[in-house]
């Protein structure tokens, strides 16, 4: 290990302290069926302001890629009590981020303006006037708010524009003031949903906005919006057609990749993230290319029908000819290629080894098993975990090491202390079984000390501890547990609703559930909770 300070760190860390909401509960195992059919089940949902990424893709689909989102979007901030970035509390807005969102609106008026003739061409007509603003308010305001316009909205904005021709504004540079007034309205900046009291079903037009932006992360498009419209989206087969049809889209592998993403908790990395005297072939171009592998993996696994199972142990990774030799596979033979590559099975196991998530759950000079361990417990197995003690750091402190101890012989003596043992118990094991990968997520023969890497250990956090002695077994243990596909069901719902899961969310939880723990694949538990009372019925919190 190099330092004992980041150990103390990562000591601090192994728990969880305060966190902002609700605490996610332990997806129940072996629990009765929960009956289903006695009633409607519908869900409590919240509203929130598009995300960024959201808010990239709506503008770009708004506009048919024409006009660039602007960058001074405001962006997120605070903690997240699932994990996934959807939540209401990580999207508020204050004084700061309210001029923010005027400056992008103002930003998307002049791009918008710039275009113009392609986007609005009645525009270049010698004399546009109202017919020419209407189809402007009947596409473009229409694909903002998802939904036609009411009179009310729509004079608003008819006012917008009349007060810049009286301003001596000409129709192109009246239509772009009032797109500033499009881009900074409630309508277009939140997913918002009519009151529901104790439950009612959604209609056809909050259906179109939450299948798009589960599946597409992004607005409805026409064909969705015009099913919307004309109710047709509320006959089941109907919105099952769509989800089915939103899903093949290569629009869905952006929210399909931030699903995993965000369920995993692996980050966007930049080189800055590693010491480069530690790794010094963490480069910028080498970091792209982790992300984009995790990417590429995910999006193939899914698309190729991959379950739970799979999707955790697969022994084919994505590689460039960046990061092909971190895997012992040969490069593309050419710059820039991507093929898909078989690895040593006896190393790499799905998600659990891939660099890029091993890389994010390390320091910037080293490996974590505390990290790594508590990835595996809280996002893969959806163990309750408590608070650490507020002394922790002191604790560590006193505890006697060895010269260059090992991550095992941390592990062991943070163990031995009554107040630390709880927590680390359930962690540690599961984390070591990923040293022999360095910090950023390179094998590893054994450490710089010359010293062996032992990963054997007791994966605990399930009905009956196993015992394992690699990583790869380790993977597989936790695949085959039902744990591990209550809490998939659990994050698929997190994802879904941008909140924790209640009693009452039991029906969708099952729905999902059964799919994944009878070995179904990942898109079919994703289209099973869209046609759940929880998806197309909503109540107000």
């Amino acid at each position: 290990m190099r330092s004992e300070t980041l150990i103390a760190a990562l000591l601090l860390v192994g728990c969880e302290g305060s966190i902002i909401g609700e605490r996610p509960i332990a997806p129940k195992v072996d629990a009765n069926r929960v009956v289903c059919d006695d009633k409607k089940h519908a869900a409590t949902t919240e509203m929130h302001r598009l995300t960024p990424s959201q808010y990239q893709r709506a503008v770009a689909e708004i506009f048919a890629g024409r006009v660039r989102a602007s960058l001074n979007y405001p962006q997120q901030f605070g903690s997240s009590v699932t994990g996934f970035s959807t939540e209401p509390g990580m999207n508020d807005v204050g004084e700061q981020g309210a001029q923010q969102l005027m400056r992008a609106a103002d930003d998307v008026a002049v791009e918008f303006r710039a275009s113009i003739d392609q986007l609005l061409p009645c525009a270049a007509m010698p004399s546009p006037g109202q017919t020419c603003l209407d189809t402007y308010f009947s596409t473009y305001a229409r694909r903002a708010f998802r939904r036609t316009l009411t009179s009310d909205e729509k004079t608003a904005l008819q006012n917008v524009y009349d007060f810049s021709r009286a301003d001596d504004a000409d129709f192109r540079d009246a239509v772009a003031v009032t797109t500033s007034a499009l881009m900074q309205s409630p309508q277009f900046l939140y997913i918002v949903e009519d009151a529901a009291g104790s439950g009612r079903q959604l209609t056809g037009v909050e259906l179109a906005s939450r299948l798009s932006f589960l599946l597409w992360d992004s607005i409805p498009d026409d064909e969705l919006l015009a099913l919307g419209e004309s109710e047709q989206l509320t006959d089941p087969q109907m919105l099952a057609s769509q989800a089915r049809r939103l899903l093949a889209d290569n629009r869905a592998d952006a929210a399909i990749a931030r699903y995993v993403r965000e369920w995993t908790q692996a980050s966007q990395l930049v080189s800055t993230d590693k010491d480069p005297s530690a790794f010094p072939y963490f480069s910028a171009a080498y970091a792209s290319s982790l992300n984009e592998s995790f990417d590429r993996f995910v999006v193939a696994q899914v698309r190729g029908g991959a379950n739970l199972n799979q999707l955790l142990t697969s022994d084919e990774v994505m590689v460039d000819d960046q990061i092909a030799a971190s895997f012992g596979v040969t490069a593309p033979p050419a710059p820039g290629m991507w093929v898909k590559a078989k690895v040593d099975p006896s190393r790499y196991a799905g998600l659990f080894t891939h660099p890029l998530l091993l890389a994010t759950n390390a320091h910037p000079t080293d490996s974590s098993f505390v990290f790594r361990g508590r990835m595996v417990q809280k996002r893969m197995l959806c163990t309750p975990m408590g608070a650490a003690p507020a002394n922790a750091q002191a604790v560590f402190a006193s505890l006697p090491l060895p010269p260059q101890p090992t991550a095992a012989e941390v592990s062991e003596r943070i163990q031995s202390n009554t107040t630390c043992a709880t927590c680390h118990r359930l962690m540690d094991p599961t984390g070591l079984a990923f040293e022999h990968f360095d910090g950023a997520g390179r094998w590893r023969d054994g450490y710089a000390s010359g010293r062996s890497i032992d990963t054997a250990g007791i994966l605990r956090g399930v009905k009956n501890e196993l015992a394992f002695q690699t990583p790869t077994e380790l993977a597989r243990l936790v695949s085959e547990q039902p744990e591990a596909a209550a809490c998939a069901s659990a994050q698929l719902f997190r994802f879904t609703f941008s909140r924790v899961e209640t009693e009452a969310d039991g029906c969708a939880l099952q729905k999902v559930n059964d799919v994944l723990s009878t070995g179904g694949n990942v898109q079919s538990a994703l289209l099973a909770l869209t046609t759940t009372d929880a998806f197309t019925w909503r109540a107000d919190p």
